[in-house]
């Protein structure tokens, strides 16, 4: 978080809405596609299930954070709801790092959900919720709440061959670097997980040049951030 949001990704991806008007397909069958996934994109729910906890709620934040560049400027998005929506990413990258800094990220499933602006920004909300309540709850099964994120987000993208080859390396070196470390088929429903043991992440492994860091540079960056506007942001367990 030592940069901010529409500065690390508009400026490797080019996704602004300024740079691309949002032109993209839009309608009821594409909405029902990328909420009910799961009878189809095996080949990705595989891939992202090789990842790590915490590598997999990084990878929703990134993803997160894209779709939100990739909307930002629209007249739809109010200052409010562009603040909250900021607020999210920022706790999803905390979680992250630790998912014990994040509060679960509630959204009111009422909410407007027309349209080629409100309806990713449901799809990507009510994901993120998802994700919150299972990471919060400890639960094993992180992984099928970013698929939906990464089909959002591939769909929106005003250049599919610059995502795909950006998503590909992240599912790449996560898989080797940060691999998850059970399988679903070994696991009760109910079951926790101490995801504690694991690397925190954070979002230059997804935009940036560096793969690694020291325990002391994570702490750092919690610490500057809740100095800087964490003290503002609703979704954080710490806020001092």
């Amino acid at each position: 978080m030592s940069r901010s949001i529409n500065d690390m990704a508009s400026e490797l991806l080019n996704i602004n809405s300024a740079n691309n008007p949002i032109n993209y397909k839009w309608d009821s069958d594409i909405f029902r596609e990328i909420t009910y996934f799961e009878d189809g994109h095996n080949r990705l729910k595989n891939a992202i299930c090789k990842i790590g906890y915490k590598a997999s709620i990084g990878l929703a934040a990134s993803l997160f954070e894209l779709i939100y560049c990739r909307l930002d400027g629209s007249a739809e998005i109010t200052k409010e709801m562009g603040q909250k929506i900021k607020y999210k990413i920022n706790a999803t990258w905390m979680a992250a790092m630790d998912p014990l800094l994040s509060e679960i990220l509630d959204y009111n499933l009422d909410e407007r959900n027309d349209g080629n602006v409100f309806g990713p920004i449901w799809i990507v909300l009510v994901a993120i919720k998802q994700l919150s309540n299972r990471f919060v709850r400890r639960s094993y099964f992180i992984h099928s709440p970013v698929v939906g994120i990464a089909l959002l987000a591939e769909h929106i993208f005003p250049n599919k061959n610059l995502f795909h080859e950006w998503f590909s390396q992240v599912l790449e070196k996560s898989a080797k670097m940060y691999p998850c470390t059970y399988t679903y088929a070994e696991i009760d429903r109910n079951a926790e997980y101490d995801c504690s043991g694991e690397s925190p992440m954070l979002r230059e492994f997804y935009f940036g040049s560096d793969d690694t860091w020291s325990i002391e540079t994570v702490r750092q960056r919690v610490r500057e951030y809740i100095k800087s506007d964490g003290a503002h942001n609703p979704y954080l367990r710490l806020r001092k």
